[in-house]
């Protein structure tokens, strides 16, 4: 789509957290295994080198059964892909455990999006426990955009998905998809 500033893009990704019924908490990753060294990175291409983010869309999908709303609270936070950005290969902190970003990480930072256990709409638009949850948000800030430069580095953004508070979901793989809408220059 065209406006008046760039090309209007949706940049998606995804991740699966593993199948458990260990509850996280404030901190905690979700990532695609426990195994720190084996953990997929949550990786958004660009098209271009620069943009500004305006929004972002999440779907999750338990395998099975219905997703666990309650305390369903998290920051998907995205960084410019520096070297070791947010952290270096091999080394992504595994699901369910306690997250600490670096100063270094931190700097990168370019957006990050609160998704809340209020907002989550079911297949029904009901906000109660359904077959799947779905949110849009806006930027967790004050700014209604939220501009990347990756130029000299790869063209991705890499997401962090942080737990804020006590969740505990079914035993059963849930999916997370993430959809960015990206103005693009």
């Amino acid at each position: 789509m065209q406006n008046a500033v760039g090309i209007t893009a949706t940049i998606t990704a995804n991740v699966s957290r593993p199948a458990d019924n260990t509850a996280y908490t404030a901190g905690d990753a979700v990532t695609s295994t426990a195994t720190n060294a084996d953990v997929t990175p949550l990786v958004f291409q660009v098209p271009r080198d620069s943009g500004r983010i305006m929004g972002c869309r999440a779907v999750v999908t338990p395998a099975s059964g219905n997703l666990v709303i309650t305390a369903l609270d998290f920051d998907l936070l995205l960084f410019r892909p520096a070297t070791d950005i947010p952290f270096a290969a091999g080394s992504y902190i595994g699901d369910n455990k306690a997250m600490a970003i670096s100063a270094a990480a931190y700097r990168e930072l370019v957006a990050v999006f609160r998704f809340s256990s209020s907002s989550w709409r079911n297949t029904l638009g009901a906000v109660t426990a359904g077959i799947t949850g779905y949110q849009s948000v806006a930027l967790n800030s004050s700014r209604i955009m939220a501009p990347y430069n990756v130029q000299g580095l790869s063209h991705q953004l890499n997401g962090l998905i942080q737990i804020l508070g006590a969740w505990t979901p079914t035993g059963v793989i849930n999916r997370f998809d993430f959809a960015l809408d990206v103005d693009l220059d």
